[in-house]
């Protein structure tokens, strides 16, 4: 990591993955930044995206704000931002120079250690990735990979592992391939996940004491990210691939066709495959005439389409649902807040607004509609009223809603004067 690449592209993408991940800081995290000086090369201006919120920022709005404010607006590109503001809560971050000297190196290595113990996930960040034959440790510039070596010693540890790889000049899924292999002659993990994006692939190296806290923060990278991660589990060899015992089990469903084909759909859908996922729900679609199985279809529909972040197409579907006129009360909730939901993306927060309150009139006890509706009047400049909103949605609902705290906390941060308008608002915050 240098800090010229402070608050680039890769930076959001790789902040956001970390926070997903940890649950925002459920899990503890230690990141090992692995800097080393700027060179002044030009690949480490892009910041372009931080002039277009409309596209960009609803990913992760905390995030997004943070790094515009630092990067766009005060030109600063230094690492210590990130702990300052503490973009990945409850981290620890080690943030010394790397060298090239074997040395030095042994000794920064070793001191990480003794400063990341206890953690669930630690964060390697080098400047191209995992070690190559061409560039044998001491040599010049071997400060740019983390070596296997490295690697063992930090795995005795007890953390699940996170690594940034930039793609070399090889086919990438050969690449990604060749890695997982020799990811895998270091046991212990459960498995192996990647992430990617344009340029980067992260390895994610997972112990089964983290499984299900990973898991769920994958499920929320997905609902939060959608397209900008291609995710892949990679099993072992020994275990047969899920898709293909589904694919069996649609070929001798029987009467259960349909529930077999759902199975499949839904696999592909949270593995990040949704043109597949998309196919299957319309052959779905063909096999009914049941208005509430055809509303529940075009529900899914809606939501594959957020996943890509094609929210108009989206708001297409979710209308479909509406026409139906569903019987299910909870069918026309989410219709309506996801409705609102796409709108707020597209920066239409007048319109978003009658219909996160729609939803809100059939069940004023859930959380969801709340949060669209604090995020629809905060686009209008109604800030008091978006934090009573996103308030309402901490408290409607157990467990409280991370996402609504956030927005809150940054409402608060960016309009300190809506403590004076809200009734009690040191109190019930």
């Amino acid at each position: 990591m240098k800090h010229q690449y402070f608050g680039d592209i890769n930076d959001y993408r790789k902040y956001g993955l970390i926070r997903a991940l940890t649950g925002f800081g459920k899990l503890t995290s230690a990141i090992c930044w692995m800097l080393t000086e700027d060179d002044g090369k030009p690949d480490g201006g892009k910041a372009a995206y931080l002039e277009d919120p409309e596209k960009w920022r609803g990913y992760d709005p905390d995030l997004f704000d943070h790094l515009k404010k630092t990067v766009l607006d005060q030109s600063i590109r230094e690492i210590r931002i990130a702990r300052e503001m503490d973009l990945i809560p409850g981290a620890s971050h080690y943030g010394s120079y790397v060298e090239d000297d074997i040395v030095k190196r042994i000794a920064y290595f070793t001191q990480f250690i003794k400063e990341s113990e206890g953690k669930d996930l630690i964060f390697f960040d080098p400047d191209n990735g995992m070690e190559v034959v061409s560039v044998p440790e001491g040599r010049k510039n071997s400060s740019k990979y983390l070596f296997w070596r490295e690697l063992r010693d930090i795995h005795k540890a007890g953390a699940s592992i996170l690594i940034y790889q930039h793609f070399p000049r090889e086919v990438r899924d050969a690449f990604i391939t060749r890695m997982v292999n020799k990811f895998r002659e270091v046991e212990g993990f459960e498995s192996i996940i990647t992430f990617q994006t344009a340029n980067i692939v992260f390895f994610l190296l997972l112990l089964v004491k983290h499984l299900d806290h990973i898991s769920e923060g994958i499920k929320g990278l997905k609902s939060e990210w959608g397209n900008q991660f291609e995710i892949k589990n990679h099993k072992r060899q020994a275990q047969k691939d899920p898709e293909e015992v589904l694919l069996e089990r649609v070929n001798v469903a029987g009467r259960d066709y349909e529930g077999a084909l759902w199975n499949l759909t839904r696999f592909y859908s949270e593995n990040g495959e949704q043109e597949k996922a998309f196919r299957w729900v319309e052959r779905l679609m063909s096999l009914t005439e049941d208005p509430g199985k055809q509303a529940f279809y075009y529900m899914t529909l809606g939501q594959i389409m957020e996943k890509v972040s094609d929210f108009p197409s989206a708001i297409d579907f979710y209308h479909q649902v509406l026409a139906l006129n569903p019987q299910e009360d909870g069918t026309r909730y989410f219709a309506l807040n996801n409705t609102g939901y796409c709108l707020n993306m597209l920066g239409e927060h007048e319109e978003a607004e009658v219909f996160c309150n729609e939803a809100i009139a059939i069940f004023s006890m859930q959380h969801n509609a709340y949060k669209n509706l604090g995020v629809a009047v905060a686009g209008q400049g109604r800030y008091a009223e978006a934090a009573e909103a996103f308030m309402t949605a901490t408290q409607v609902q157990p467990p409280r809603d991370p996402r609504s705290l956030r927005h809150l906390e940054y409402l608060h941060r960016e309009h300190p004067e809506i403590a004076d308008e809200v009734s009690r608002f040191e109190e019930r915050l």
